[in-house]
């Protein structure tokens, strides 16, 4: 940045605003543009960022949501999950529509292998399509290892970030913990563990669908459909665009082959993802113990 600042624009600002102007052409985030080196701070400090925006209090009411999401009561767990959602959608509808200015984030889900699975792949979708954010699927080279790995960047508001991170690993904990419930009671094989979670993904989405047409009746939330609310919004985003362009300036598009589906635990998968809440913690039966949205110091 400094190069440019001599190089392109021939001056000897060091931290003006034609320094700002060569990090956004850079590409280098905010908190890594100032003058001192303290990176262990920093990256804490992008862990806060959310929980220290402007909204705040959206968060910590999302997050009282979902944890009476944990309730025993059916009824009660529902509707606490279809307010979650509608703040959720609330808040960004009227963010667009006041122009209002928000901060991006990219954050690189990295599981360390060289194939992203098509539950993974599914999984992103929702979030597309319900949780108001962008994915993107790239790579990433280990130097330890000598070796490139695929990864899943999730951009959008810090809020919407944050969010859609939790639901990324609500999902996907659920997900297995549901296939070995199914697969000791049904005795099946593990051949058959790709439909069943899709299954479950299927019926998780359309159950988000439902919900928000309910709250947003006349908007566009089909699980099937080309735009989502959700995908509209991010679509009109201008920021949100101008940040992915200034991160990714070569973008491409790449259709998946589509896998093989058992119908049997297909269906059985889209008749429990019909009935999964969103919730704040998980502990499951088999050990697992989910992530929360951080804790606020």
């Amino acid at each position: 940045a400094h190069q440019a600042v001599s190089e392109l624009f021939h001056s000897h600002d060091s931290h003006g605003s034609l320094f700002d102007q060569a990090c956004d052409l850079l590409g280098v985030p905010r908190e890594f543009r100032g003058a001192s080196g303290d990176l262990p701070r920093i990256i804490l400090d992008a862990e806060e960022r959310a929980t220290s925006s402007p909204h705040r209090n959206l968060l910590m009411k999302i997050e009282k949501l979902l944890a009476l999401a944990e309730s025993c009561n059916e009824h009660e767990a529902l509707l606490a999950m279809e307010k979650a959602n509608y703040l959720i959608a609330k808040y960004n509808i009227r963010r667009i529509e006041q122009s209002q200015e928000a901060r991006y984030e990219c954050l690189i889900l990295n599981h360390k292998t060289k194939r992203i699975e098509n539950y993974q792949r599914k999984i992103c979708s929702i979030l597309c399509n319900h949780f108001f954010v962008k994915i993107i699927l790239s790579d990433l080279f280990d130097a330890e290892q000598c070796c490139t790995h695929k990864t899943i960047e999730i951009l959008g508001t810090s809020e919407n970030v944050l969010i859609a991170n939790y639901v990324y690993s609500f999902l996907l904990a659920q997900m297995h913990s549901l296939w070995q419930q199914f697969q000791r009671t049904h005795h099946t094989t593990g051949r058959q563990k790709r439909s069943y979670c899709l299954g479950v993904l299927d019926g998780f989405a359309r159950k988000l669908a439902d919900q928000k047409q309910q709250d947003f009746p006349g908007k566009n939330h089909a699980s099937g459909a080309l735009m989502t609310l959700s995908v509209q919004l991010c679509n009109n985003d201008q920021g949100l665009n101008r940040f992915i362009d200034q991160r990714h300036p070569r973008l491409s598009r790449k259709k998946f082959s589509s896998a093989r589906v058992y119908l049997k635990e297909y269906e059985a998968g889209c008749c429990d993802g019909s009935n999964l809440t969103l919730n704040k913690g998980i502990v499951s039966s088999d050990g697992y113990q989910g992530r929360m949205l951080p804790h606020r110091r």
